[in-house]
C-alpha cells in the first residue's frame, strides 16, 4: 500500500546506519546525485518506524512525524511503501559517520523541495578543494560566502562523487565538490546537497556511529574506496 506524504522530511541516524546505505547504493553510488527510492516503513518497538530500502535498514522516521505516518499504516500486514530519496551530502572537513571524502548519504522521505529555476554559476565560480565557505574565504573570483544557503555549480572527482563531467586533478582526488552545471544547496556551515533538499534539523541523528576497525582490521573497506 503507497502511504501518502504531504510534507516531506529527512529521516534520522544515517551517520548510524551509514554503511548499510552505502552497500544499498551498490553501483548507484558512483553517480554522486539523488536517486528515487521505494521505502518500506516497517513498525518497531516503542512506536518506532523503520525504513527499508533494498532490503536494507536505511534509517527511522523522526519522533515528531511516527504518530501522524504510523496513523496511515495498513493492517492485516500489508505492506506500506512511501517514495522518496537517497541523496549525498558533502562536509568540510568530513564529520563523524562520513567516508574519507566528506560524503554522508541520507535519506528523504516525501515530496522534494524545489527551488526556483536559476542558471548555473560559470565555472569559474566553481567550489573547488581549495577556498572553503565556514572559514570565511571566497570562491575563486567569486563573492563573499553567502549568509544563506544558495545554489552554485560545482565539480566531484571520480574519487569522490564521481560522475562524467568531474574534474581531474587535487578536486578530483578531494572529492568535495559536484559535477559542472548541477545545482547544489551550501549552507553557511558549508554542508552540500543537490538543492531542493533542506538543511538537516539539528539533533536529529542520536545513535553511535559504529567503529571501522576491530583491532586494526577494517570493518568494511566499501566506504573508503
Amino acid at each position: 500500500m503507497q502511504v501518502p506524504v504531504s510534507d516531506g522530511f529527512h529521516v534520522a541516524e544515517a551517520p548510524a546506519l551509514q554503511r548499510g546505505i552505502v552497500q544499498a547504493l551498490g553501483s548507484d553510488r558512483p553517480a554522486g546525485a539523488a536517486i528515487p527510492a521505494v521505502l518500506e516503513v516497517v513498525p518497531g518497538r516503542d512506536r518506532h518506524l523503520a525504513l527499508v530500502w533494498r532490503n536494507t535498514i536505511v534509517g527511522f522516521v523522526p519522533g515528531d512525524r511516527a504518530d501522524a505516518l504510523a496513523a496511515h499504516l495498513p493492517t492485516g500486514g500489508e505492506r506500506a511503501v512511501v517514495d522518496g530519496y537517497v541523496f549525498p551530502e558533502v562536509h568540510r572537513p568530513p564529520r563523524e559517520g562520513d567516508d574519507a571524502r566528506g560524503v554522508l548519504w541520507r535519506i528523504w522521505v516525501g515530496p522534494l523541495h524545489t527551488l526556483p529555476d536559476e542558471p548555473a554559476l560559470p565555472d569559474s565560480l566553481t567550489l573547488t578543494d581549495g577556498p572553503t565557505l565556514p572559514d570565511g574565504s571566497t570562491l575563486p573570483d567569486g563573492p563573499e560566502p553567502p549568509a544563506e544557503p544558495q545554489r552554485s555549480a560545482a565539480s566531484v572527482g571520480p574519487t569522490g562523487l564521481a560522475g562524467p563531467a568531474g574534474l581531474a586533478g587535487p578536486a578530483a582526488r578531494a572529492g568535495t565538490a559536484w559535477a559542472t552545471g548541477v545545482a547544489v544547496t551550501v549552507d553557511p556551515d558549508g554542508a552540500q546537497r543537490p538543492a531542493g533538499f533542506p538543511p538537516v534539523p539539528s539533533g536529529l541523528d542520536e545513535l553511535a556511529v559504529p567503529e571501522r576497525t576491530i583491532l586494526g582490521v577494517p570493518v568494511n573497506r566499501l566506504r573508503d574506496r
